[in-house]
């Protein structure tokens, strides 16, 4: 499992980076809550879990993953953080 803790290990700076590239005035804090839930929203496990416990198909669960980040994504464009 190196190349996924690897990767694991750039994805959760590089998600930070982007909020506090694309959400300046938020507190530092605010960024890191944003960069975990979108960590958490892209990992395999929720996939699996919406897949395998909710018995939603893959197209579904993509589309509601998909849903989420919508939100998430203009929640940022009209800046309103996690608090």
């Amino acid at each position: 499992m190196p190349t996924l803790i690897d990767a694991k290990q750039r994805q959760q700076p590089a998600l930070h980076c982007a909020f506090a590239a694309s959400a300046q005035s938020w507190s530092d804090e605010d960024q890191l809550v944003a960069a975990a839930m979108l960590d958490a929203l892209w990992s395999v496990a929720t996939y699996e879990r919406l897949v395998g416990d909710w018995q939603i198909d893959h197209e579904r669960t993509v589309r509601g993953i998909s849903w989420v980040l919508e939100w998430v994504a203009q929640a940022v464009e009209d800046g309103h953080g996690p608090t």
